[in-house]
């Protein structure tokens, strides 16, 4: 978890570079596995990347990237989430329920979009967290403000010596949740979501 991959869809027409995607989740069976991605329609590559019909082929390079670490006494793991941001952290999520070795580890999330409309992937989210916490721009569903609002309201009921926080969203809100954690001593990573072109 946290981890991502290389994506470009093949021909002629196709963007020259490939776009980075978050791992979503995983799964699979024998020597067969498989990867979901989660993304929204901003531009030609990932309109193409909608676009595809089963058995298209595209170009996947990965896993890459330095992927999340979850401490051997961590009981909490709380995730901070905005928009797409809940990609890596999704997957982070449902990683920890089917390997946690009995240690039952307590996973709460804090999802923000815009709009309720823009909370894809609420759903799968609220079977693996034990908790999950929305908020929108809009007020449209959970509370009516910023995401990185509700986390601030709970900070003081995580403790820096089995709590972890991991964030993925936009700069601002990754901006606000750094000088939170920061404060409070809590351990905190981050998965940042940027274009590039290598990997």
């Amino acid at each position: 978890p946290g981890q991502f991959v290389m994506v470009r869809t093949p021909g002629p027409d196709a963007p020259l570079l490939p776009r980075p995607f978050s791992i979503y989740s995983q799964d699979g069976q024998g020597e067969t596995r498989w990867i979901d991605l989660f993304y929204r329609v901003v531009g030609t590559g990932t309109e193409r990347l909608a676009s595809c019909k089963n058995d298209d082929s595209i170009d996947v390079l990965g896993p890459l990237g330095r992927g999340f670490h979850v401490g051997e006494g961590m009981r909490r793991l709380v995730l901070v989430a905005g928009g797409a941001g809940l990609a890596p952290l999704n997957f982070l999520a449902e990683y920890c329920r089917r390997n946690d070795g009995g240690r039952k580890v307590e996973i709460t999330a804090y999802l923000g979009g815009r709009t309720a409309g823009l909370l894809a992937g609420l759903a799968r989210l609220e079977v693996v967290c034990d908790r999950v916490a929305v908020a929108t721009d809009d007020g449209s569903r959970g509370y009516h403000g910023m995401v990185t609002d509700c986390f601030r309201s709970d900070l003081a009921s995580y403790g820096a010596s089995d709590t972890e926080i991991f964030a993925c969203g936009p700069r601002a809100m990754m901006r606000t949740v750094a000088e939170l954690v920061e404060k409070a001593g809590l351990r905190c990573q981050v998965s940042m979501e940027e274009r590039m072109a290598c990997g």
